[in-house]
């Protein structure tokens, strides 16, 4: 009887394990924005670093090379926008530094989307500078 209730103990609990991974993976997914194309999503990179070949075209984030004093489509600002909005919502907290990073986005870039999110108070900041923290506000 005891060996009994020990193995369905253990199948209990493995099958609870598997469950919570498989929702915990689920929610990751949703937040992070779906995937599962069979390409990893550029977006979840770990660190800061070179991009990975082909990253601009498949989030369509990154801006081509510009001549010098052409401007970024209002179209491209708004996607872009929406992409660093979405990430200050998944992490509260980040550096535009981080944001830059992830979203493959250069400082000088960023810095309008920032401006223009604040301004419609859609995110808020904490501190200054380089030290500068943005939170999604609702």
């Amino acid at each position: 009887m005891s060996n009994k209730i020990d193995t369905l103990i253990a199948e209990f609990t493995a099958n609870l394990r598997q469950a919570i991974a498989e929702s915990a993976a689920e929610a990751f997914r949703a937040v992070a924005g779906g995937g599962g194309g069979g390409q990893p999503d550029p977006l979840l990179r770990k660190k800061p670093g070179p991009k990975p070949k082909g990253a601009a075209g498949i989030i369509g984030l990154s801006t081509p090379k510009r001549k010098k004093g052409q401007k970024r489509s209002q179209e491209e600002i708004e996607r872009q926008a929406k992409a660093v909005h979405g990430y200050i919502k998944a992490h509260a907290g980040a550096k535009a530094e981080q944001i830059g990073a992830e979203l493959m986005l250069s400082t000088s870039d960023l810095s309008l989307i920032i401006k223009r999110l604040k301004a419609q108070k859609l995110i808020g900041s904490k501190g200054e500078r380089r030290a500068t923290r943005y939170t999604a506000k609702g």
